[in-house]
């Protein structure tokens, strides 16, 4: 950072804009439980087929409980992605904004750089210490 506040380096902001997604409804009847009827088959070729369709029904079941779990998961990784943006792009994007007043001046540079250094890891050890304090 000192350096690039001493140079003067600046940042572009190209990062893709998500206005255009839209939102819809495509659980349409989430939150409402069928009732499951309760199959007794037995030990003959009924109790076979019984439990031949329940174990595919539970397969489908299953199959669209990952398809859930997958979408769960993606969505974090999402958001993973954009606070690393966040971290690393936007913060940066602020310190380098000084870069003008900077810029020639390494020790306003290297004051900059270690109060915004200071700042944004210090939360982080603050965080730490709370929870081990706690």
């Amino acid at each position: 950072m000192t350096y690039g506040l001493y140079k003067g380096i600046s940042l572009k902001d190209n990062f893709p804009n998500f206005k255009n997604y839209e939102v819809g409804n495509y659980i349409s009847s989430s939150g409402d439980m069928p009732d499951l009827p309760f199959f007794e088959g037995g030990d003959g070729i009924g109790g076979f087929i019984i439990s031949f369709l329940v174990w595919i029904g539970m397969t489908i079941l299953i199959f669209l409980l990952l398809i859930l779990i997958e979408i769960a998961f993606w969505f974090s990784i999402f958001i993973v992605i954009m606070m690393l943006y966040w971290l690393f792009f936007r913060a940066l994007k602020l310190v380098f904004r000084k870069s003008k007043t900077t810029q020639g001046d390494i020790g306003i540079s290297a004051l900059y750089s270690l109060g915004y250094t200071i700042l944004y890891l210090g939360w982080i050890f603050v965080i730490v210490f709370l929870v081990k304090k706690i």
